[in-house]
This record gives C-alpha cells, structure tokens and sequence, in this order.
C-alpha cells in the first residue's frame, strides 16, 4: 500500500478509541499490515470457538452477530469484531456475518501481538474493550 493509499487508514486507526494512543509512526506502519476487504452479504468472519486471524474494523455495512443462531446485535460502521480473541480473553463467543456487503479493515493477529508487545497501553485497552463485549 502507497503512502498516499494508507492516509485514509492512518486517519480511520488515529480516530478510532482503541488506536488513538499509538504514535503515528505506528499507525503508518499498522496502516500498511491491513487489508481493506469487501464481503457479501451471508459471509461469516468469524465463528464462534473458532481462532480468528485477524481483527477487523467495520468500515461500511452491517454485520450480524448471533450465539447458538439467536441475533444478539449488530455492528456497525466503525465498530470491532474479533477482539476478544484477538486480545487472548477467550475462542470467539460468537459467529459474525455479514448482514449486508460491507468493506472492513483486516488486521492480522501478529500485527497485533507486535502492537501488544511494544505498547503496554494498546495491550490494556484491547483487553478492556474486549472485556466489555464479553460481558454484553
């Protein structure tokens, strides 16, 4: 991804609570170590008690969350799926599937251990996030 490509991204992560503290060299960096994907409607990203790869950031569309087949939300433009298995809490506790097509930011599970690992605060705030869902 070209520098100019990335500043989209870089603005998205600086704005966003859970990356909001990291430098900015960082979030260049994290910047280019994402994927923007694009999914149908009905794909599943993640299953429940099934490892993720990656953490993903919903940049356009709904998706879907259910336990055991039962809806118990929906995550919009700007939310997380993935992060209490991104943050080592627990397996997925739930599927996620695109609700409608939708475009999210994929960033990968080593990415976020390096993160982890180099920034204290980013490891806390990913477990208290990811906290937070698992209580919801």
């Amino acid at each position: 991804m070209s520098d100019q490509n990335a500043e989209p991204i870089v603005a998205l992560l600086a704005a966003h609570p859970l990356f909001a503290e990291l430098p900015a060299t960082t979030l260049q960096a994290l910047a280019h170590s994402c994927l923007v994907s694009a999914f149908k409607k009905g794909h599943r990203l993640i299953t429940e008690n099934e490892t993720t790869p990656d953490l993903f950031v919903i940049l356009e569309g709904q998706a879907r969350v259910t336990i055991n087949g039962t809806e118990v939300g929906r995550l919009q433009a700007g939310e997380l799926a993935g992060e209490i298995s991104s943050s080592g809490i627990s397996p997925p506790i739930a599927d996620v599937m695109a609700a409608t097509d939708m475009e999210a930011l994929a960033i990968p599970r080593a990415v976020l251990n390096d993160l982890a690992a180099d920034h204290a605060s980013f490891k806390r705030h990913l477990r208290q996030v990811a906290f937070r869902r698992f209580q919801e």
